[in-house]
Protein backbone atom coordinates (compact mmCIF):
# COMPACT_ATOMS: atom_id res chain seq x y z
CA UNK A 1 0.00 0.00 0.00
CA UNK A 2 1.11 3.53 -0.68
CA UNK A 3 1.09 6.25 1.96
CA UNK A 4 1.83 9.94 2.35
CA UNK A 5 3.70 10.85 5.55
CA UNK A 6 3.74 14.48 6.69
CA UNK A 7 6.13 15.31 9.55
CA UNK A 8 5.88 18.90 10.77
CA UNK A 9 9.17 20.14 12.23
CA UNK A 10 9.32 21.91 15.58
CA UNK A 11 9.93 25.67 15.42
CA UNK A 12 13.10 25.48 17.56
CA UNK A 13 14.33 22.12 16.30
CA UNK A 14 16.96 23.33 13.86
CA UNK A 15 19.94 22.55 16.12
CA UNK A 16 18.87 18.98 16.90
CA UNK A 17 17.84 18.46 13.25
CA UNK A 18 21.30 19.44 12.03
CA UNK A 19 22.95 17.26 14.69
CA UNK A 20 20.84 14.25 13.61
CA UNK A 21 20.98 14.87 9.85
CA UNK A 22 23.62 12.21 9.10
CA UNK A 23 21.69 9.54 11.06
CA UNK A 24 18.48 10.66 9.34
CA UNK A 25 20.04 10.37 5.86
CA UNK A 26 21.54 6.96 6.68
CA UNK A 27 18.13 5.76 7.91
CA UNK A 28 16.46 7.03 4.74
CA UNK A 29 19.11 5.31 2.61
CA UNK A 30 18.61 2.07 4.54
CA UNK A 31 14.88 2.17 3.72
CA UNK A 32 15.01 3.68 0.23
CA UNK A 33 13.41 0.58 -1.33
CA UNK A 34 10.20 1.55 0.50
CA UNK A 35 10.44 5.28 -0.26
CA UNK A 36 8.89 6.41 -3.54
CA UNK A 37 9.80 10.09 -3.06
CA UNK A 38 10.78 12.33 -0.18
CA UNK A 39 12.10 15.74 0.70
CA UNK A 40 11.47 18.79 2.83
CA UNK A 41 8.79 21.43 2.42
CA UNK A 42 10.48 24.82 2.72
CA UNK A 43 9.30 27.97 4.45
CA UNK A 44 9.65 31.54 3.10
CA UNK A 45 13.32 31.62 4.20
CA UNK A 46 14.00 28.30 2.40
CA UNK A 47 14.41 26.50 5.72
CA UNK A 48 12.84 23.04 6.15
CA UNK A 49 9.41 23.18 7.81
CA UNK A 50 8.11 19.70 7.06
CA UNK A 51 9.45 16.31 6.02
CA UNK A 52 7.31 14.77 3.28
CA UNK A 53 7.55 11.11 2.31
CA UNK A 54 5.65 9.02 -0.21
CA UNK A 55 6.19 5.43 0.88
CA UNK A 56 5.08 1.90 0.14
CA UNK A 57 4.64 -0.55 3.02
CA UNK A 58 2.44 -3.58 3.71
CA UNK A 59 0.11 -1.62 5.99
CA UNK A 60 -0.28 1.55 8.07
CA UNK A 61 1.29 -0.07 11.14
CA UNK A 62 4.48 -0.74 9.15
CA UNK A 63 4.59 2.94 8.14
CA UNK A 64 4.09 4.03 11.74
CA UNK A 65 6.89 1.68 12.89
CA UNK A 66 9.17 3.06 10.17
CA UNK A 67 8.54 6.70 11.10
CA UNK A 68 8.70 6.03 14.86
CA UNK A 69 12.27 4.73 14.45
CA UNK A 70 13.37 7.50 12.09
CA UNK A 71 16.05 9.52 13.98
CA UNK A 72 14.29 12.89 13.79
CA UNK A 73 11.08 11.38 15.19
CA UNK A 74 12.76 9.04 17.68
CA UNK A 75 14.74 11.90 19.24
CA UNK A 76 11.58 13.77 20.24
CA UNK A 77 13.46 17.00 19.47
CA UNK A 78 12.81 17.62 15.77
CA UNK A 79 9.32 16.48 14.77
CA UNK A 80 6.26 18.24 16.19
CA UNK A 81 3.58 16.05 14.60
CA UNK A 82 3.17 13.16 12.16
CA UNK A 83 0.27 12.42 9.83
CA UNK A 84 -0.01 9.18 7.84
CA UNK A 85 -2.52 8.98 4.97
CA UNK A 86 -3.28 6.32 2.35
CA UNK A 87 -2.23 7.66 -1.04
CA UNK A 88 -3.48 6.85 -4.53
CA UNK A 89 -0.74 7.52 -7.06
CA UNK A 90 -1.79 9.20 -10.32
CA UNK A 91 1.54 10.58 -11.61
CA UNK A 92 3.94 9.32 -12.57
CA UNK A 93 1.57 6.71 -13.89
CA UNK A 94 1.99 3.51 -11.87
CA UNK A 95 0.85 1.59 -14.96
CA UNK A 96 1.31 3.14 -18.43
CA UNK A 97 -2.01 4.51 -19.67
CA UNK A 98 -3.70 4.46 -16.24
CA UNK A 99 -4.43 8.21 -16.28
CA UNK A 100 -6.03 7.95 -19.72
CA UNK A 101 -8.18 5.04 -18.54
CA UNK A 102 -9.27 7.06 -15.51
CA UNK A 103 -10.19 10.01 -17.77
CA UNK A 104 -12.20 7.72 -20.05
CA UNK A 105 -13.95 6.16 -17.04
CA UNK A 106 -14.99 9.65 -15.85
CA UNK A 107 -16.19 10.63 -19.32
CA UNK A 108 -18.43 7.59 -19.59
CA UNK A 109 -19.78 7.84 -16.05
CA UNK A 110 -20.53 11.59 -16.12
CA UNK A 111 -24.09 12.42 -17.27
CA UNK A 112 -24.21 14.55 -20.42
Amino acid sequence: MKFLVLCRLKKNGDGPRKALRLKHLEYIQMHKASILASGPALDEANAPSMMILFVQFTDKQAVEDFIQHEPYTASGQVIESVEVHRWAQVLPEPVPGSLGREIEKERTSTPA
